[in-house]
């Protein structure tokens, strides 16, 4: 069935609302994002405080594994200047053993997905669950005098599964409200896109950091 006005501009006020509910709540990342896909007719949403990601377990966890990693292969004279957790080489290595799927609390400590290579966040940090709960970390790295020099960088598509695709589960998302969540289908977030009064967008953090 068709939508009328009224239900197109109904599907933009939950998202917009999205905006009000998560900034009292203190996402501010899922906020931004949420009005964005109604309203930032599809440009990339650059996240100014990574401290999302930079204070998540996993990504600590991810970027400890890699900064030995990389130092290793400097040691052994096979440097590399870029790294990414997609990456089958550092997967497989036995720095990233710990991190994989099957080996840590998916609560507490979120995982490594291996051969995907996305960390999947703690399900206890709210603030990066609902804004980004599955994601690449890349390490652009350059060597340094005092030692090493890294931009790490996530960068992520904002968009929803369209009812017909099945891989994901159940394809619904959880908007936190009490008493009970409002389930959303991911379906009809896709089908606003085909209505026009939405746009996927890619969203990007980044932040440098100097070590030994």
């Amino acid at each position: 069935m068709s939508f009328t006005e009224d239900e197109k501009e109904f599907l933009i006020e939950i998202y917009e609302s999205f905006w009000w509910g998560g900034a009292y709540k203190g996402y501010w990342e899922a906020a931004k994002l949420a009005n964005h896909y109604v309203n930032g007719d599809g440009k990339q949403l650059n996240l100014d405080d990574p401290s999302v990601y930079k204070d998540s377990v996993i990504v600590t966890d991810t970027i400890k594994a890699l900064k030995i990693y990389i130092a290793d292969r400097q040691r052994q004279g096979k440097f590399i200047a870029l790294v990414k957790t997609t990456d089958h080489e550092f997967q497989r290595s036995k720095f990233a053993a710990h991190l994989l799927q099957g080996k840590r609390n998916q609560d507490t400590q979120g995982h490594l997905i291996p051969n995907d290579g996305a960390l999947m966040t703690e399900q206890n940090n709210k603030r990066l669950k609902y804004a980004d709960n599955r994601f690449h970390l890349e390490a652009n790295t350059s060597l340094v005098k005092d030692g090493f020099l890294t931009k790490w960088s996530i960068s992520s598509l904002y968009d929803f599964a369209d009812y017909s695709d099945k891989k994901e589960g159940n394809n619904v998302t959880h908007i936190p409200m009490s008493p009970k969540p409002l389930l959303l289908p991911d379906g009809l977030s896709n089908h606003m896109e085909k209505l026009e009064i939405a746009k996927k967008f890619w969203y990007r953090a980044e932040w440098s950091e100097i070590w030994k």
